[in-house]
């Protein structure tokens, strides 16, 4: 709607003026027919054909005048901006001043209700905003009408103070009335369609916005689905050759010490039992450097860092590149998990959000970390649209596993949400 909106403040003016014009016509001929019936001696006959004084001239023309340079005013204000809770206090003062010209004008001229139409589709998007102005306009032209009213109350019309008016002026004066409405409703009309065109030119754009974000996130999805498994095929050879490099060639030694100890055994038992001393010790220390490599493959955020810290930087990043809101509630000690048991609920937390944002498209998440009796326990509560059947896939079999292999159990729930609950005993057993 922008290349229209210049378009649609040009004929908001023309309106302004337009109805300015307008006003200041029917007031200025009301004076002037008034002193021309005065001074002609015709205000008795006046008076005869109204059933109520008419209000001075005067006090029509700053009134009425007042009025519209007061409802003009409120209408520029939402150009320099303007709260939601002034707007309708701005709305109710127009409303006010368009009673008071129609009433003023005696139902003469009503087009201004159309500058109050249109001003208010052009600030509000409120429906009923809308239906609340458009009843009040019809109310204040029903009150303006005097011919709606009957014989009961003739309030003072344009008309019977042109009817005392020479033939000629007056005809000239009704056809300039008659040009000047009808310019004002032209222009009501063109700044209507201006709206209409930008409205739906409005709605195609946010359209096609849409459409080309969905084939972003399609594209997105399959990056990221591509990232992750260049990472799994990535982490797979390294893994690979962490076992090549320390458990093959401790079992390789092994195997060939055994073999060696075997043939010794029966032939010179002395020399089969230095053997197995060797094979014994290759073994603790083919255990320990094992417990290396495994201890290499933790996750790179718990290097020379405690587990709390390892989760609060994880929630901090989170909240730095995603929208996602994450609220950490870590009642654990510092020492509470081993490095292995560490390495585990890392991995879990750091799952279970991904998840969140990515399959749940939640907004926030809480993770509680407590402990209960003899066990730890996690729990992961997001509001995310959820699931009433839970389909585990990949991501949420590998936190299975991880739990289950320090003993642990694993609940998920997607009834309100989606709600990951995890307890694991405090004493654990080390891996290796």
């Amino acid at each position: 709607m922008n290349k229209f909106n210049k378009a649609i403040q040009i004929n908001r003016y023309m309106m302004f003026f337009a109805n300015f014009i307008i006003i200041l016509f029917h007031v200025l001929v009301q004076a002037y027919s008034t002193k021309y019936v005065i001074s002609y001696g015709n205000a008795h006959d006046l008076l005869e054909n109204l059933s109520i004084a008419p209000v001075s001239p005067d006090v029509t023309f700053l009134g009425a005048m007042l009025s519209y340079f007061i409802m003009m005013c409120t209408m520029l204000m939402y150009d320099w901006g303007v709260e939601d809770s002034d707007s309708k206090v701005l709305l109710l003062i127009q409303v006010i001043c368009g009673a008071i010209i129609g009433r003023l004008l005696g139902g003469s001229y009503t087009g201004f209700i159309l500058l109050m139409i249109t001003h208010t589709f052009y600030i509000s998007k409120d429906r009923r905003t809308w239906l609340w102005m458009v009843a009040a306009c019809i109310g204040i032209w029903l009150f303006a009408r005097q011919d709606l009213y009957g014989t009961g109350l003739k309030l003072p019309s344009i008309y019977i103070y042109l009817s005392f008016l020479n033939n000629g002026l007056r005809h000239i004066l009704m056809m300039l009335r008659t040009l000047l409405e009808g310019a004002n409703f032209i222009i009501f009309l063109v700044m209507s369609l201006f709206m209409i065109i930008g409205e739906i030119d409005q709605a195609n754009l946010i359209e096609a916005q849409l459409e080309e974000a969905s084939k972003v996130n399609e594209r997105l999805e399959d990056y990221i689905a591509l990232t992750e498994e260049i990472a799994t095929n990535q982490e797979r050879q390294r893994i690979a050759r962490e076992i090549h490099d320390s458990i093959g060639h401790v079992l390789t030694g092994l195997s060939a010490g055994v073999d060696a100890s075997i043939v010794l055994l029966d032939h010179n038992p002395e020399r089969a039992k230095t053997q197995l001393n060797l094979v014994s010790n290759s073994l603790r220390a083919g255990i320990h450097e094992v417990r290396d490599s495994l201890q290499r493959l933790r996750p790179k955020a718990l290097e020379n860092t405690t587990l709390h810290e390892a989760l609060v930087k994880m929630t901090q990043d989170y909240a730095s590149l995603t929208r996602l809101e994450i609220d950490l509630y870590d009642e654990w000690e510092e020492t509470s998990a081993n490095s292995d048991m560490a390495s585990v609920v890392y991995r879990l937390i750091q799952e279970s959000v991904t998840n969140s944002l990515r399959h749940g498209h939640a907004d926030h998440v809480e993770v509680h970390l407590f402990s209960l009796n003899d066990r730890y326990v996690i729990v992961i509560q997001d509001d995310g649209k959820g699931s009433e059947t839970i389909n585990e896939g990949y991501g949420l079999n590998q936190m299975r596993e991880r739990v289950q292999a320090v003993g642990g159990h694993i609940e998920f729930d997607g009834k309100s949400g989606f709600r990951t609950y995890v307890d694991f005993p405090k004493k654990q057993e080390r891996l290796l």
